[in-house]
């Protein structure tokens, strides 16, 4: 297995991301932190690249992906959303099927917890250790040829 160097964060500048960045640029990661709103994104460091773009459409998603060793997702879609729920399970599908189109084999989702139960979600391959009220979301996270959901 090939050492991860470059990762795509998404949700790097929310609460879980920005903690996510710090901790993957002090271990040394080349990091693309994907980001709705850069302005939000202090930090200055050489492994970084910041990008602008909307993890709701697959081909955003797809592109800002690609070449990355890895995908970390730590996506809200904003905590005074009314449809935080609805709206986090649409985009979680996307993303994931962004990460597939992009050839990306390893991903990792944190910290999806919208008040609905959605505890925590730590996904392996063919495994899944979650409270989760979306079967189908889980089902549909774990049938992606290619893509090794890590813990």
């Amino acid at each position: 297995m090939e050492k991860v160097k470059k990762i795509v964060l998404i949700g790097a500048s929310g609460f879980v991301g920005s903690a996510l960045l710090n901790e993957a640029l002090n271990r040394g990661f080349e990091v693309t932190a994907v980001v709705r709103h850069p302005e939000k994104i202090k930090i200055e460091n050489e492994n970084l690249k910041v990008v602008k773009a909307d993890v709701a459409v697959l081909d955003e998603v797809a592109d800002v992906c690609k070449g990355a060793d890895a995908i970390v997702s730590a996506f809200n879609p904003g905590w005074n959303n009314p449809d935080i729920y609805d709206e986090t399970i649409k985009v979680y599908l996307t993303i994931i099927d962004g990460v597939k189109k992009a050839g990306v084999n390893r991903f990792l989702m944190v910290d999806i917890d919208t008040g609905y139960n959605m505890c925590y979600l730590s996904v392996n391959p063919g495994k899944c250790c979650a409270e989760y009220p979306e079967p189908t979301f889980v089902e549909r996270a774990l049938v992606i040829p290619g893509v090794n959901f890590s813990r």
